[in-house]
C-alpha cells in the first residue's frame, strides 16, 4: 500500500514575559530597634513569581550604611538565607542605619532591590514586627502574623476600626498576634497597637494596609456568531486594575470554553453530562485570537497578585458545519 506523507512547517513567534522580583524587608521602610537585642533583617517575603515556591533560587546581598553613608559591618554580605542577623554587640545607640537589600534570580538575569532605615536606641522600647503577609499591602485571604518584642505576660493589643476578639486567632502567646484570614476588609487601613499596662512608656503601633479588590473591566468576543469548529473568534479584555504598591500590576487571564454555564448538559437519554471547562490559553495582556470553538460559552478568569479573582462569561451563537451530501 502506497502512502503519502506531508510536512507542515508553521512559523510561530511568541514572547515570554518575565514578572519583576518582589523584594521586601519585614518592618516596612522605617523602624526603631533597641540595641539590647540582635537586629534581625527578614526578607522571607521576597520571591520570584516566575518560579515555583519550592524552586526559587534567590541570591540576597545585604549592605549597611551609617549616617555618613559609609558601608558598615554588613558590606556586600551575600547569602541565600532570607534571614540575616546582626549581633547586638555591633550596634551603637543613636545611630541611624540604612539597609539595602538586592535580590537576584540565580536562573535568569533579573534583580530588584529595596531599602530600610533603622534608628538604634538603648531606651526601653517595644517593637511590633510583622512576620508573614507583610507586604506594603497585605493579602486579605491569608493570615497576618505579627509579634511584639520584648516578650511580656501582660501585653494589651488594640486595633482601630475593628474588634480584637473577632479578628485575632485564639490560643497564641501574649506576644504573638495572628489575624485570621478574611477578618479584615479589602482596601482598608488598620492600626494595631500593643502596650504594657505596668509601664506607660512601653507602647508601639503598626499600620496594616489591606490590598484592594480587583477593579472590574470588560471583555468582548468577536464575532458573536459563527460555525462550530471553523470560525475564528477573538477575545479582548481591558479596564481591569489591581494594586501597584508592589508593582503587582500583572494580571493573569485564563480562557476556557465550557459546554454549559450551569455545569449541566443533557444528552439524548436525559442523562446529565458535563464536559467541564476546557482551557483555550492564558496570558498577561487579556487578549486571545483565532480561537476555534465547539461550545457557545467562553469563561474568562482574571487573577491579580493577591489572589483576587473576577470571572466573565461570554456567549456566542454557533451553527453546525454543513456537510455536502
Amino acid at each position: 500500500m502506497n502512502g503519502e506523507s506531508y510536512v507542515n512547517n508553521v512559523m510561530c513567534q511568541f514572547s515570554v514575559k518575565t514578572l519583576d522580583l518582589l523584594v521586601a524587608i519585614s518592618g516596612g521602610s522605617y523602624r526603631t530597634h533597641n540595641i539590647q537585642n540582635d537586629l534581625i533583617l527578614n526578607a522571607s517575603l521576597s520571591n520570584d513569581p516566575n518560579e515555583p515556591p519550592n524552586n526559587q533560587g534567590l541570591i540576597l546581598e545585604w549592605d549597611c550604611f551609617n549616617e555618613d553613608h559609609k558601608k558598615d559591618f554588613c558590606s556586600n554580605e551575600e547569602t541565600n538565607d532570607p534571614v540575616y542577623t546582626i549581633r547586638k554587640e555591633m550596634l551603637t545607640a543613636g545611630t541611624t542605619l540604612t539597609i539595602t537589600l538586592q535580590v537576584q534570580d540565580a536562573y535568569r538575569e533579573i534583580w530588584n532591590h529595596t531599602n530600610q532605615t533603622i534608628y538604634l536606641t538603648d531606651n526601653n522600647t517595644m517593637d511590633i514586627i510583622c512576620i508573614k503577609n507583610c507586604h506594603k499591602e497585605s493579602k486579605v485571604s491569608d493570615p497576618i502574623y505579627i509579634k511584639c518584642i520584648p516578650y511580656a505576660d501582660n501585653l494589651v493589643w488594640e486595633i482601630k476600626n475593628a474588634s480584637v476578639d473577632s479578628i485575632r486567632q485564639s490560643n497564641t502567646t501574649p506576644d504573638v498576634f495572628i489575624i485570621k484570614p478574611n477578618a479584615l476588609e479589602s482596601g482598608q487601613t488598620y492600626t494595631i497597637s500593643v502596650s504594657n499596662p505596668t509601664d506607660s512608656r512601653l507602647k508601639s503601633e503598626y499600620e496594616i494596609k489591606m490590598a484592594p479588590n480587583l477593579t472590574r473591566g470588560s471583555c468582548m468576543i468577536k464575532p458573536t456568531n459563527g460555525t462550530r469548529g471553523q470560525t475564528h473568534f477573538n477575545v479582548k479584555c481591558e479596564g481591569y486594575d489591581t494594586s501597584r504598591e508592589l508593582n503587582i500590576d500583572k494580571l493573569v487571564y485564563e480562557f476556557y470554553q465550557i459546554d454549559d454555564p450551569s455545569g449541566k448538559e443533557t444528552n439524548g437519554s436525559n442523562v446529565s453530562v458535563s464536559i467541564g471547562p476546557q482551557m483555550l490559553g492564558f496570558n498577561y495582556n487579556g487578549m486571545i485570537r483565532t480561537m476555534v470553538l465547539v461550545y457557545e460559552h467562553v469563561l474568562v478568569k482574571i487573577y491579580d497578585g493577591y489572589g483576587h479573582q473576577i470571572e466573565e462569561m461570554l456567549n456566542v451563537t454557533l451553527t453546525d458545519l454543513e456537510v455536502n451530501k
